[in-house]
Formats: C-alpha cells, sequence, structure tokens
C-alpha cells in the first residue's frame, strides 16, 4: 500500500470516526441519567418502606415513572451502541474499497442509514426521559405544597 493510499483512506474515514466521537460522548451522558435516575430509584424505593400509607402512594407512581424512565434509557443507550456499529461498518467498507477496489453501494447505504436512524431514535427517547422526568418533578411538587 502506497503513503498517498494510505492518507486517502484516512481522510475519506474521518467521518464517520467524528459521527462514532460525537455519539459517544451523547452515550456517555445519557449513561449518567441512567445511573441519576437508578440511584433515585433505590432511595425512593427505601423511603418507601419507611413512608405512611398515603404519601407512599405518590411515591409508587414516581417509582413506576422512574422504571419506566429506566427502559427509554436503555432503549436510548441499545440506538447509540447501533449507531456505533453501523458507522463502524462504514469504515471497514472504506477500507475494502480502498483495498480490494469492490464496493458494496447497498451495504453502505444500510449502514449509513441505520447509524442516523439510531441517533433519531436515541434523541426521540431522551425527549420522552426529559418529560417523564418533569411528571416525576411534579409529582413530588404537588406532595409538598
Amino acid at each position: 500500500m502506497e503513503p498517498d493510499q494510505f492518507n486517502t483512506i484516512l481522510q475519506q474515514c474521518i467521518a464517520p470516526v467524528i459521527l462514532i466521537s460525537g455519539v459517544g460522548l451523547l452515550l456517555s451522558s445519557i449513561n449518567t441519567r441512567l445511573g441519576r435516575t437508578i440511584d433515585r430509584l433505590r432511595s425512593l424505593a427505601a423511603e418507601i418502606n419507611q413512608a405512611s400509607s398515603t404519601s407512599g402512594n405518590k411515591k409508587r407512581e414516581e417509582l413506576r415513572i422512574l422504571f419506566r424512565r429506566g427502559q427509554i434509557l436503555r432503549f436510548s443507550i441499545v440506538c447509540l451502541c447501533f449507531s456505533i456499529f453501523c458507522s463502524s461498518t462504514v469504515i471497514f467498507q472504506i477500507l475494502i474499497l480502498n483495498v480490494t477496489g469492490n464496493f458494496y453501494p447497498f451495504f453502505g447505504l444500510i449502514a449509513a442509514f441505520g447509524s442516523g436512524l439510531g441517533i433519531v431514535f436515541s434523541t426521540i427517547a431522551l425527549f420522552l426521559d426529559v418529560t417523564l422526568s418533569l411528571q416525576a418533578i411534579k409529582i413530588e411538587v404537588q406532595e409538598h405544597l
């Protein structure tokens, strides 16, 4: 492999690598949200064990919301991992194209489309998580008013 060909391969792989890097940052922040949700769920479960039945009902509703948030965040993480996988396959296809000269446009199109879809679905799930988070806060605020 000539140095010019190697430079071309690196230049072509920059966009998918930058996408993977950005998705990795998003994945890190969603992982943090999931960790905080789990911590709050555990502390709320401990509070329910010690609470009276009237305040316990509101806390149980908040507990259900937190559990749902955890499921949504897990879905978001799966979507982002799928996006990273698809972007990685695009890099692999670029390597195959430059080394062998064989080009598989259908494979590349599906991988690029899948990567974009993973990000879109993850963003939608993140929006749902924020919405549920506000519902849980509403329950908590109503309890103190």
